[in-house]
C-alpha cells in the first residue's frame, strides 16, 4: 500500500502548523501585548501595568505559538519517516493527539487536515492487516 496521500496530508498539516505558529508569534503576540498595555494606559492604571495579566497571557500566547511550530516540525518528521506497507502505532497516536490539540485551540483547518490524514492512515492500516491475514504478505 502506497502512503503518498497520507504523507502529503501530514506534510500539509505540518506546514500549516508552522505558518499558524509564526503568525501567532509575530502577528498576534505583539498586537495582544500592545492592546493590553493601551487598555491599562487608557484607564490611567500605570501601577498595574508591570504586574498585570497582560504579560502573563502574552507568555502563554508565545508558548502556544512555539508548541504549534514544534508540532509542525514533529509532524514533518513523522511524514518523512512514514513507510509504505507498514503500520506504526506511534504515528496514529501522534495524529490523533494533533487532532485533539487543534480542537482545543479551535483551529478548524488544522483539525480537517489532521483528521483526513488520520482517517486515510487508519483505513490503509486496515487494508494492510486484511491483506496480511489473507497470506498476501507484501
Amino acid at each position: 500500500m502506497n502512503r503518498k496521500l497520507e504523507r502529503n496530508l501530514l506534510r500539509a498539516s505540518a506546514v500549516w502548523d508552522v505558518c499558524i505558529g509564526l503568525v501567532t508569534m509575530f502577528g498576534y503576540y505583539p498586537w495582544f501585548e500592545e492592546q493590553g498595555i493601551a487598555a491599562f494606559q487608557n484607564q490611567n492604571q500605570y501601577e498595574y501595568l508591570q504586574s498585570s495579566l497582560v504579560g502573563m497571557i502574552s507568555k502563554v500566547v508565545m508558548i502556544v505559538a512555539l508548541a504549534t511550530i514544534l508540532m509542525g516540525v514533529i509532524s514533518w518528521i513523522n511524514a518523512k519517516n512514514m513507510r509504505d506497507k507498514q503500520i506504526n502505532k506511534g504515528t496514529i497516536r501522534w495524529m490523533i493527539a494533533c487532532v485533539i490539540i487543534h480542537l482545543i485551540i479551535y483551529d478548524v483547518i488544522g483539525v480537517v487536515l489532521y483528521l483526513l490524514a488520520t482517517t486515510m492512515y487508519m483505513s490503509k492500516n486496515k487494508a494492510i492487516k486484511i491483506l496480511k491475514t489473507e497470506n498476501r504478505i507484501f
